[in-house]
């Protein structure tokens, strides 16, 4: 007996003529933070600067600062002061990582949406721990790279839920 596949050649089209340049766009701290933190002449106080224009990702930077795996003698109450601590690139991984938690979001598909960035920080939690144990310095590349594995999975979702779902 033979199988006839269903053509999916309609989806396809219908999806990318409704993509445009930017499918999904980072908050613009996000950005700033993205572009300070590549520039090594980039300080503390220029880099919080940036970073106090959100208050939720600079109340969970000062968080992670004070967290048991940072934990110090003394407790951090400053957005430069956790910055220092943190390092750049887990700044900027937060940055992004916070950014991102938004675009999942407040569509129809809101249970999906969770399921999607339940399973999407999953695996960049399990790769970060992966690369730790490796001894690798690409620890928070890793931790993005799980988090956006299946980022084209959010994009069909709210471009097309009806289609996705």
């Amino acid at each position: 007996m033979l199988i006839q596949k269903k053509t999916t050649q309609p989806f396809l089209e219908t999806v990318i003529a409704s993509l445009d340049e930017q499918p999904l766009a980072l908050g613009t701290v996000a950005v700033a933070v993205i572009k300070l933190t590549a520039d090594s002449n980039t300080d503390n106080k220029e880099l919080a600067h940036a970073v106090s224009a959100d208050a939720g990702l600079s109340g969970a930077i000062i968080m992670k600062a004070n967290s048991a795996f940072y934990g110090g003698a003394s407790r951090v109450t400053s957005l430069p002061w956790a910055i220092a601590k943190l390092g750049c690139l887990a700044t900027r991984s937060l940055a992004i990582t916070h950014s991102i938690r938004a675009m999942f979001r407040g569509g129809d598909q809101e249970g999906l949406e969770q399921y999607l960035w339940r399973h999407s920080l999953g695996v960049g939690i399990g790769a970060r721990i992966i690369m730790q144990h490796a001894g690798s310095a690409l620890v928070e590349e890793a931790f993005l790279s799980g988090l956006l594995h299946d980022i084209a999975k959010l994009v069909l979702l709210q471009r097309h839920p009806a289609i996705y779902k």
